[in-house]
């Protein structure tokens, strides 16, 4: 099974936005 790199591009700076906002909200 291959995923389209965009998706998984999109899927990784989704990623770190919510990591990111888990550390500004403390939650995600």
């Amino acid at each position: 099974m291959q995923v389209p790199s965009q998706i998984l591009n999109w899927m990784e700076v989704r990623h770190q936005g919510c990591l990111l906002m888990s550390l500004l909200r403390e939650t995600c």
